[in-house]
């Protein structure tokens, strides 16, 4: 079984040692075999450094983030034996594509570019299919915030749907998650993704991290976005 956790952090410092304190517990407690981390910040990569079971256990991509301040960080189990790289995308924000790979899987993770950039979000999801087509793995995962929804664009007046460039750029990639991952009010948004291209990957289950406040801080959330939980099995 391999299990995939994606989780925007938010960069945010409001009660920011509390929240990753937490996001750290439920990551350790759900036992990934692969974590894709977007928003992460020196400070969230400092907790982990007073932990050594994630130091132990995992390897991590770059962990530069001395341009944007904040960026997208995979670790990996160790016994996957991932080699990392990185790649800059079209973008104003400094996006990028974070790869993992080995000899039969490779991961991506991305954070495409924020607000009203369709235009540019379209520009990443090319770049990012021809990325992940030259790796030619028999199992590919691209995970993290596409920063798009799958049921409305980010102008209720814009057309067509921005989801569709999935289908367009991605069409061999199954979505295999499909809740809410992000909320404003009363509206609900799906913008965290796990697209799966698999010659012999199964999903045998989902489910989200971080739906609840934090314990004893009733309005208190892990982070603004829900982390997606994916196991998966080899069929």
């Amino acid at each position: 079984m391999l299990k995939i956790l994606t989780w925007n952090i938010c960069f945010s410092t409001k009660s920011q040692e509390l929240r990753y304190a937490e996001i750290l517990k439920q990551t350790k407690g759900s036992n990934p075999d692969i974590c894709c981390f977007q928003e992460c910040v020196p400070e969230f990569i400092g907790f982990m450094a007073s932990d050594n079971f994630w130091f132990d256990n995992y390897d991590f991509s770059d962990l530069d983030f001395a341009i944007s301040g904040y960026g997208t960080v995979i670790l990996a189990k160790k016994y996957l034996e991932f080699k990392f790289k990185s790649f800059d995308l079209t973008s104003r924000m400094n996006r990028k594509l974070v790869i993992g790979t080995n000899l039969d899987l490779t991961v991506g993770s991305i954070h495409l570019e924020s607000l009203d950039s369709k235009d540019t979000r379209a520009i990443q999801l090319e770049e990012i299919s021809e990325l992940l087509k030259s790796f030619g793995s028999p199992n590919t995962l691209l995970c993290g915030d596409f920063n798009f929804c799958s049921n409305s664009n980010y102008l209720n007046n814009q057309i067509p749907l921005e989801n569709l460039n999935l289908t367009k750029f991605l069409h061999n990639y199954k979505d295999i998650q499909t809740d809410p991952t992000w909320n404003k009010g009363k509206r609900s948004f799906r913008f965290d993704r796990i697209l799966l291209k698999s010659s012999y990957l199964k999903v045998l289950s989902t489910n989200l991290l971080g739906t609840n406040p934090i314990p004893g801080y009733a309005s208190t959330y892990p982070s603004d976005h829900k982390g997606i939980f994916v196991s998966l099995e080899i069929i």
